[in-house]
């Protein structure tokens, strides 16, 4: 009885070691490190990925690529200073001059014509001598910047047919409206079509063409299409 418990004892301690010698594969600590390892490297592939292969790094100093190659990354290209001068002022002339469009003048250059035509008159109308009459007229046409030879002024007697023993409004001639219905006229003629601001020889980069800016949008235009300040004045002139 004694000899078939030891017995017993010793085939029970030999499966116990069996079973902790022959464990399943995946159930072994090497398992789990190799599987971990492989996780954290799996995530930081997808962390960081590879870059795309260069395709044209068989390219050398010297050829001509077929395709466009732009670089993944800024550079600075070293140039010497008439290289550079020569790129700048060339990018400079590529460059058409801006002109804002200022729609309001029109109205403006309008309502200031109506105040001098209405101030005038109220002079003209004034029951005082032609001198009292004439020191106003002057005095008008110099708060206006109005270039007007004393000898011009008579005109505009002739226009209103003043009488100097009869000034009332009444007597004010309709050629007087009709006038300044001219002056108007002329200058919204001219203003549709525009006015730069400057002579076309000062313009800086001045070719063929401007820019014109309106309501945030810009257009190009024949510069030709548009009066500079000479050519408004001598197209005025010529009109009146």
């Amino acid at each position: 009885m004694a000899g078939y418990l030891k017995y017993f004892s010793k085939r029970k301690d030999g499966a116990k070691s069996g079973s902790q010698e022959f464990q399943p594969w995946y159930n072994t600590d090497l398992f789990f490190r190799s599987t971990l390892g492989f996780v954290f490297i799996l995530v930081t592939l997808l962390l960081f990925p590879r870059a795309e292969s260069y395709k044209f790094g068989d390219l050398k100093e010297g050829n001509i690529s077929s395709e466009e190659i732009i670089a993944p990354y800024t550079f600075y290209v070293e140039k010497n200073p008439d290289e550079l001068n020569a790129e700048r002022e060339g990018a400079r002339q590529r460059i058409l001059p801006v002109f804002h469009r200022n729609d309001s003048t029109m109205i403006e250059l309008s309502q200031l014509l109506a105040t001098f035509r209405d101030s005038l008159l109220q002079i003209m109308i004034l029951s005082v001598d032609d001198s009292s009459r004439q020191a106003g007229i002057d005095n008008l046409i110099r708060e206006n910047r109005i270039i007007l030879t004393r000898e011009r002024i008579p005109f505009f007697y002739r226009l209103t047919r003043i009488d100097s023993s009869d000034v009332l409004p009444e007597t004010i001639s309709s050629d007087y409206g009709k006038y300044f219905d001219q002056l108007g006229s002329i200058l919204t003629d001219l203003l549709v079509i525009g006015i730069v601001d400057l002579e076309k020889g000062a313009i800086p980069n001045f070719r063929d063409k401007i820019a014109v800016l309106r309501n945030g949008a810009e257009e190009e235009k024949p510069a030709n299409a548009f009066y500079d300040m000479p050519e408004a004045r001598d197209r005025l002139l010529n009109r009146l």
